[in-house]
């Protein structure tokens, strides 16, 4: 059976703290699929299309895109009552789409990992530790302000999409 790792994240933008759970999954699993969670909302937490937060994934890791072992799901919310009920909804997704089954979910925090539980095993990376202390809710602050995200923990791929979109 081929071992694929699976990880929802809004990306609102991609940080280091993302890029350490997709890579998390990547050496560990044959196959992973980042799912782009909140897909077509916008609004003063979701300020990047699904476009480019596609783009964003493809930006940081091209090579993993172009081998296969790295699939992008772009998933919408569903208002579910319960986590289950979102859980069975991405896995049915990711089925309706001939993506490999996941085997195990990682999450970037026991809270992001609560919406698996009990329907896969579960991996929590703790992005934001080891992600540079960082998230997506001050970057999106540093954004509105001007900042200079090359003082952020943002890849720098990331940071010339941003400036090259006209959003800094």
């Amino acid at each position: 059976m081929k071992k694929t790792a699976l990880g929802v994240m809004r990306l609102q933008p991609l940080h280091n703290g993302h890029r350490l759970l997709i890579a998390r999954m990547l050496a560990r699993r044959e196959t992973a699929i980042a799912a782009i969670g909140s897909a077509g909302k916008i609004d003063e937490r979701n300020i990047f299309s699904d476009d480019e937060r596609r783009e964003m994934i493809e930006a940081v890791f091209p090579a993993e895109i172009a081998s296969g072992r790295l699939k992008i799901l772009v998933i919408r919310d569903i208002g579910a009552k319960t986590k289950r009920e979102w859980a069975e909804f991405v896995l049915a997704q990711i089925a309706a789409r001939n993506l490999p089954a996941p085997n195990i979910y990682f999450a970037g925090s026991a809270e992001d990992a609560s919406w698996f539980e009990g329907v896969l095993p579960l991996e929590i990376v703790d992005r934001k530790t080891l992600g540079g202390k960082i998230n997506a809710t001050e970057i999106r602050a540093a954004l509105a302000d001007g900042r200079d995200l090359s003082t952020l923990a943002i890849p720098a791929e990331i940071q010339n999409i941003i400036k090259r979109r006209g959003r800094q």
